[in-house]
């Protein structure tokens, strides 16, 4: 897939940003999630299981870093819709 071709739903990205940001949100507005604090695993577990609901392989580390591929989509195998 080229690049022109991706298209981004803005409306459902500014939900899941604002969902990941309000874990370890501070009262001036910002996010601490410190690394390996409950709110960096209730981070972590959001993304990675946004990206497994999305049919994306995800994989962590010992460390705790983790990581995702998403396969590439065709018309014949689309992307699953949440």
């Amino acid at each position: 897939m080229k690049a022109e071709q991706l298209r981004i739903n803005p409306k459902r990205l500014m939900e899941r940003l604002d969902t990941l940001a309000a874990i370890g949100a501070t009262a001036d507005g910002s996010c601490c999630r410190l690394a390996l604090t409950d709110e960096d695993k209730a981070g972590r577990d959001l993304v990675v299981g946004g990206c497994a609901s999305s049919g994306s392989k995800c994989a962590s580390t010992r460390s705790e870093t983790s990581s995702a591929c998403a396969e590439a989509r065709t018309a014949s195998r689309p992307a699953p819709r949440s």
